[in-house]
């Protein structure tokens, strides 16, 4: 601590205030006396200093399993902030402070009490992975469409009950997992997600699925267990990427299930 520059021992100093501790100075992370990380979880913070704003070399910011509900505006002028981590906390909405921040790429705001997510999110054009699990969301706004470099995103246990026409022009997203909501459909466009390669929707009410599916020719892995499915597109079955299949629990039709019993492609391992 003694080679630290003065901002970030007063900022430490400011830490150790807030959760009325000692913490231990190697959560603070450094190269070439820049500060670029900070591991501040597990720590009953109910706040953060705004002096967190003045720190513009930080690029991972964990907050996890903490007691906030809100962040200082002060946040915005991050930069370089790459990754940040509210997991576990009290958030009811997206800090507008990380609406702002353009350099994101990750974002965890799983196990929250989140209702709603930002009508807009066009700053986030660098946003490689989002994970907003465990949450109160009963939709998702069209605007999740403009993260066009998404990659992974993880919305299961919310009362979801579909996704926006929007969804997809997700054109990069290869996993998503969606388990335990209350999707009852997909749209139709949501074969045009041609670059999923895994994804989870088990334990939904889909009656059926979207006839675009056979446009999915890099899904590997599709689990659809435990919905409300009689039925599926017979082309699901020659997706060419295709390795794993789930349709356990569903109340397939006997002509279904003569029709997967009929499927002899080996590589494809099919559970129904």
């Amino acid at each position: 601590m003694d080679s630290w520059p003065p901002l970030i021992e007063q900022f430490y100093q400011e830490i150790c205030d807030s959760c009325n501790k000692q913490i231990d100075p190697h959560r603070f992370i450094f190269e070439s006396r820049a500060l670029l990380r900070l591991d501040l979880d597990n720590l009953a913070l109910e706040t953060i200093p705004s002096s967190t704003g003045d720190i513009a070399s930080l690029q991972t910011l964990n907050l996890r399993n903490n007691r906030l509900k809100d962040l200082p505006k002060q946040l915005e002028n991050l930069k370089a902030l790459e990754e940040v981590s509210l997991s576990a906390n009290s958030f009811t909405k997206v800090p507008e402070c990380l609406v702002k921040v353009s350099s994101l790429k990750i974002l965890h705001l799983v196990k929250n009490q989140l209702t709603h997510l930002p009508e807009d999110m066009s700053n986030w054009t660098l946003l490689r992975e989002l994970g907003i699990a465990k949450n109160e969301l009963k939709k998702l706004p069209e605007s999740i469409g403009t993260l066009k470099n998404l990659r992974e995103i993880s919305l299961s246990k919310n009362p979801l009950s579909t996704f926006p026409e929007n969804f997809s022009k997700l054109l990069n997203l290869k996993f998503l997992f969606a388990y335990s909501c209350s999707i009852h459909s997909l749209p139709e466009s949501f074969g045009d997600l041609k670059s999923l390669e895994k994804v989870d929707l088990s334990n939904n009410q889909l009656r059926k699925l979207p006839t675009s599916s056979e446009g999915l020719t890099k899904m590997e892995n599709l689990d659809l267990q435990q919905n409300q499915l009689t039925t599926i597109p017979y082309t699901l079955l020659s997706l060419p990427s295709l390795k794993y299949l789930n349709l356990s629990k569903n109340p397939l039709t006997a002509e279904t299930r003569a029709q997967l019993s009929s499927h002899t492609e080996k590589s494809v391992r099919m559970i129904y």
